[in-house]
């Protein structure tokens, strides 16, 4: 990749795994964990203040957010305390940006991470822009 920030479509996001995972042959659950080192990284970035950590899980979003995580989220906003996402925010569209119900308000950097996966990977797969 280059020194310009790519951003990607889902579903040429989906494409970059699929090509990962079928033409390269890095399993799914490697870039699992790949994508885990990174997060982990990000976290150790928010420096040694961060003394308690709550992991909260979703099955991926496809729609509006339901009323359970809705809950969640409004408490994570209630509270204001930085927030780490894996791939997007819950409630975040990752194609436009647009609220879907609701999203934790504390949004912040974004970070693409490569998952170490092959440049010829992401020449197959043209971003929306670079910025």
């Amino acid at each position: 990749m280059n020194d310009r920030i790519a951003y990607y479509t889902a579903s040429a996001v989906r494409e970059l795994e699929r090509l990962a995972i079928e033409e390269y042959g890095i399993a799914a659950f490697e870039l699992m964990q790949r994508a885990g080192t990174e997060m982990f990284a990000a976290l150790n970035q928010q420096g040694p203040g961060v003394k308690h950590l709550l992991i909260c899980c979703g099955t991926g979003l496809s729609g509006a957010v339901r009323p359970t995580f809705r809950r969640l989220i409004d408490a994570i906003n209630y509270v204001g305390l930085p927030a780490l996402s894996a791939d997007i925010p819950s409630g975040l569209c990752s194609d436009t940006g647009s609220v879907l119900g609701a999203c934790p308000l504390h949004c912040g950097r974004v970070v693409f991470a490569d998952l170490g996966v092959p440049p010829a990977i992401f020449e197959q797969v043209p971003p929306l822009f670079y910025r």
